[in-house]
């Protein structure tokens, strides 16, 4: 899975943050779900599925999911210790369209999307009784 994109929705307010001393969270859960399409910067042109099963994943965001960033001589990796596992699908998710991007969000639905990763071995879901797991190994962020 590729390093994510922070999304223009939430760009301000971590550079706010980092300089400025401004306060800002996201949260105490994040929501993640999927997207046949690569949004852009704006958070737009997401194609997230919806039915058949296909609901985004609440992940509870503190350092027992999310372990202390790990610094190394180039740069600093922080990598999920949860793995994301979707509901099980009732039918096809997109008519069977690669869901090839993670996002997380601010609620369960609707919301800001705050960041995409693009995934490495993105799912095809085309019945009914798929159940789409991302590793917790495969969620990892790296800053230079």
């Amino acid at each position: 899975m590729s390093d994510p994109v922070i999304l223009g929705t939430i760009a301000p307010n971590v550079g706010a943050t980092l300089l400025g001393n401004v306060a800002w969270s996201a949260g105490t859960t994040l929501y993640f779900g999927l997207s046949s399409t690569l949004p852009t910067y704006a958070g737009s042109n997401i194609t997230e599925p919806s039915g058949s099963g296909y609901a985004r994943v609440a992940i509870t965001n503190d350092q027992t999911n999310f372990p202390a960033w790990v610094a190394g001589s180039s740069e600093t990796t922080e990598t999920s210790a949860v793995a994301i596992t979707f509901p099980t699908s009732t039918g096809a998710w997109l008519a069977g369209a690669s869901l090839a991007y993670l996002i997380a969000w601010s609620a369960s639905t609707g919301g800001t999307p705050y960041a995409c990763w693009t995934m490495s071995n993105p799912p095809v879901v085309t019945a009914s009784g798929v159940t789409v797991t991302v590793p917790a190994a495969d969620l990892t962020t790296n800053l230079a």
